[in-house]
């Protein structure tokens, strides 16, 4: 690959620098997306997620403008999530079942995206 990339199987981190990114110029010369061109007036936003938590993870900046530009979302998580702690006494399916929702609910709310958006 071109521009300074790495591409490698070495799993010690190393990755791509923050200079090679900065100096792509495949990267500048893509068009900028705006959450108000991405989701215009009148249409939602729907993101499918794993499980809870991975839409705030992925998609939280997108999700903050989306609420600022006060767009509905329709968010599906393919998953509950309950099964994210196999055979753990602290978090028992019975408790990640309530806590997930709570969660995802606690997230949004931070990231300004009303209830009634939803």
């Amino acid at each position: 690959m071109s521009e300074g990339f790495v591409v490698s199987d070495d799993e010690s981190g190393q990755g791509t620098s923050l200079a090679a990114w900065n100096a792509s110029t495949r990267l500048r010369g893509l068009p900028v997306i705006t959450a108000d061109l991405l989701v215009p007036t009148n249409c939602r936003a729907v993101i499918i997620a794993p499980h809870p938590d991975d839409e705030v993870l992925a998609c939280g900046g997108l999700m903050s403008q989306l609420a600022q530009l006060e767009r509905n979302l329709l968010l599906i998580s393919v998953t509950d999530g309950t099964a994210s702690h196999p055979g753990s006494t602290l978090w028992p399916v019975e408790r990640l079942c309530e806590a997930r929702p709570k969660e995802s609910a606690e997230a949004l709310n931070r990231l300004g995206m009303p209830a009634e958006r939803l």
